[in-house]
Order: structure tokens, then sequence, then C-alpha cells
């Protein structure tokens, strides 16, 4: 008899982590009916990795070798925020770097977040606090998602508490004096708090 050979058709994983290869044996030569052993494993819906098989044909030859499975690359990135300076203010933003190799470029973005946020770019900025979401696609439509919190200063209220000189109801006591004082008592907000008055004084 000829002899027998064998001729895999592979299926690759398009998208990293899925379990949607496929591998069927294309059988030739020797005498069928041919017996084919994969071990326990299903070739079938399997995850990257190599896969033994034994064919055997009715005289009793066989053929034994292995098939790999590739993958393709994770996406990979690496995330730098800055949250918010102050209580309500939109001066965070979350910029993001994906790693060389990751994932089959180009790349959609897909962000949502509070207030009804959302944006295609890859960074955003002037965001306000709270979580926002990101889809990440590549060309092969494959996605990763993340969730990244933005947060604030707590809320504290700023109270300014004036007080000024009173010489029997005058600010100054004589005219032409430079007697007049100015006292300022802040509570709450966050220290330490620096002052400008209108003649520049500081």
């Amino acid at each position: 008899p000829d002899l027998l050979y064998v001729n895999p058709n592979v299926t690759h994983i398009t998208c990293y982590g899925d379990s949607s290869g496929n591998i069927s044996l294309i059988i030739s030569g020797g005498i069928s009916p041919y017996m084919v052993d994969w071990g326990s494993a299903d070739t079938n819906n399997i995850i990257a990795g190599f896969y033994n098989y034994l064919v055997t044909d009715s005289n009793g030859c066989y053929i034994s070798d292995s098939v790999e499975i590739l993958q393709e690359d994770q996406i990979l990135f690496n995330v730098n925020t800055e949250d918010i300076q102050c209580y309500g203010d939109s001066t965070g933003f979350i910029e993001l770097n994906l790693q060389l190799n990751s994932g089959f470029p180009p790349y959609q973005f897909n962000w949502t977040g509070p207030n009804l946020y959302n944006s295609n770019s890859e960074d955003i900025y002037n965001l306000f606090s709270g979580v926002y979401y990101l889809v990440i696609t590549d060309a092969n439509l494959c996605n990763v998602d993340t969730s990244i919190e933005l947060i604030q200063p707590v809320n504290i209220p700023q109270i300014n508490n004036l007080e000024t000189s009173d010489y029997n109801g005058y600010d100054i006591s004589c005219n032409g004096e430079n007697d007049g004082w100015i006292s300022l008592n802040i509570t709450g907000g966050y220290g330490p708090f620096s002052y400008i008055w209108t003649n520049l004084a500081t």
C-alpha cells in the first residue's frame, strides 16, 4: 500500500484566551478505514497549545505527530490617571498606552462614564469624579474591558470669618493714620491657604 500520510487542517484562535480552535485530519495512503486517537483531547473548540495524535490504518501501520494551535496576542495596556484636584472640578484625565505586539491593531476605544459621558478617543481629559468604563476592540473584533475610578477631595465648605478694626465706628483712628487692620479666619477647605488682597498684599 501507499505510505500512510496525514495532513492536519487547523483553525487557529483569533482572540486571546478563546476556545475556538479546531483540528481535522486529512488522511491518505495506507489501508482504510483509519483509527484516530487524540488521547483525552477534544479537537473541537480547543484552546491554544500542542495536541498529539496517533493514526492507525487497517493493517496496523501507524503515524504519530502533534499539531500546535496558535492564538493572537493579548490586548495589553498601561493606564496613567490624574484624580480631581478640587471638589466638583473636571480636572481629571485618563491616558492609555497600548503595549507593543498587543492584540491586532488598529484599535477602537469606547468610553462611558458619569453624567452620560462617552468618548471614542484613546486618551480622555477634563473628567469629573466617578467610574469610567472602557472597551478596547482590535481589528480582529477581539475586545477587553476595564473600569477606572477617579476620585475627588471631600467637599469641606470654606468659611471666611472677617474682622476689621473698629475705632468707635471708624476703621481708622484719626485722619491720615494707617492703623486700620483686617483679620481673616478661614475654616474648612484644605490648607495651607494663600491670600491675595486688592492692594496686592499677601
